[in-house]
């Protein structure tokens, strides 16, 4: 299992391939990486519920 740290470094790996990142969003984009990498999803830990239910496997 990877650690925050261990996300960050590879989200920063993989937005730093992309081409065309501005400068002023690269920190952003590298958090939104990292979160979608690690499976969390922040909406659920901020307190906003989803606009539409999410469909689960059974």
């Amino acid at each position: 299992m990877y650690t925050q740290e261990q996300y960050i470094q590879e989200a920063i790996q993989l937005v730093s391939a992309w081409p065309e990142v501005p400068d002023e969003e690269f920190a952003e984009m590298v958090t939104q990486q990292a979160v979608l990498m690690s499976g969390c999803c922040e909406q659920f830990y901020s307190g906003n519920e989803p606009e539409s239910p999410s469909i689960s496997h059974r």
